[in-house]
């Protein structure tokens, strides 16, 4: 008896907060807003450049493009690295002169 007097007692303190509630309303001017929104015919520049971007078909092949290119870059630095690398080794080849005579200074007369 005594949960059933506190369960009823929880019930209406439940309905008691719920007495100054108010229903949602929208704004002012809502349903002008929207009803020229659902007439509006014609499109902007940016609704018309931003819906062609949105479609599925051209965001995976603007991804498949970046991607395409990145490795082509990639491809392209390793290639040129190993031909400087190449390059370097002969570079030092050509510059090894043995005859260093004409830079010693040491006095020859005593």
């Amino acid at each position: 008896m005594r949960i059933k007097t506190e369960l009823e007692q929880e019930v209406e303190k439940t309905l008691n907060s719920l007495e100054g509630m108010h229903s949602a309303s929208p704004g002012p001017f809502f349903f002008t807003r929207v009803q020229a929104r659902l007439y509006k015919s014609e499109l902007n520049i940016w609704e018309r450049i931003s819906a062609f971007i949105a479609r599925p078909v051209i965001a995976m092949a603007v991804i498949l493009s970046i991607v395409l290119m990145n490795s082509v870059v990639f491809l392209q630095q390793e290639q040129t690295a190993s031909l400087a690398e190449q390059s370097d080794q002969h570079g030092y080849e050509e510059f090894s002169l043995a005859d260093n005579a004409s830079y010693d200074f040491e006095n020859q007369e005593p």
